[in-house]
């Protein structure tokens, strides 16, 4: 597993390695950390992370001052330009009750978790083990099951009221699903086939866009192991 930690303060920075390195089978060759947003450009330019771990008050360079929104704005770049590996999972940090607010509604617009960080509590680092061991109980899981499908057709859709609502009028028994560990919305139905019913799950970007797309298909392979994986809509993507 590889995991980027974007963290300008020291001490906070030793407490969410502790953190993460108290997840079984994770190392610390598993872990990098830079301190500003140029430097997490540069490594989501060279590699991909299936977690990225972003303080939201970070430094744009080494000679500034952390910017109060700088984590919010490296990820908004990263989602929205093809010249970055987009992480599968990320989660926001923030030690500021009032960024953890604004920063909680952007992320949550993109299916993003933020944990709000308080040095007396364990309950963000509960939240950053159970997303790791979450992370980590999918890829053993895939490995499990090579050659195996657990459902016949995933749906992608670009928009919630378009297309993702056409798609749920189809007469297909839908039902809401909740994955663990995740913001996202996915809906569960049956299809009739030759032999028996198919299983799909449909589920909407948070946003139009290529990385969005990206992300959803990403974490619907994960989960549902589809045959087969669609995208509907106007120049589909």
């Amino acid at each position: 597993m590889r995991i980027l930690v974007v963290e300008d303060d020291v001490l906070k920075l030793k407490r969410i390695v502790s953190c993460v390195m108290s997840v079984s089978g994770v190392r610390l060759g598993d872990i990098e950390e830079c301190r500003y947003s140029s430097d997490a450009r540069r490594r989501l330019r060279q590699r991909k992370y299936e977690l990225l771990l972003i303080d939201i008050n970070i430094p744009d360079q080494m000679d500034e001052d952390p910017k109060i929104d700088g984590g919010i704005r490296l990820l908004e770049e990263i989602a929205e330009s093809d010249i970055y590996s987009v992480p599968d999972h990320i989660m926001g940090i923030t030690a500021y009750e009032e960024v953890y607010e604004a920063a909680d509604k952007a992320f949550s617009q993109r299916n993003w978790q933020v944990v709000y960080y308080r040095a007396e509590s364990e309950e963000w680092e509960q939240q950053i083990r159970n997303k790791i061991e979450h992370i980590s109980a999918v890829v053993r899981s895939i490995g499990n099951v090579v050659g195996e499908y657990q459902s016949d057709l995933a749906v992608i859709c670009a928009l919630e009221d378009l297309e993702l609502k056409a798609v749920r009028a189809l007469p297909w028994c839908w039902e809401r699903i909740v994955v663990p560990n995740d913001h996202g919305i996915y809906f569960e139905g049956k299809f009739p086939s030759r032999h028996s019913n198919g299983r799909v799950v449909a589920a909407s970007a948070p946003r139009m866009g290529m990385a969005d797309a990206a992300i959803l298909a990403t974490k619907m392979l994960y989960c549902f192991r589809p045959r087969f994986v669609v995208m509907v809509g106007i120049a589909g993507g």
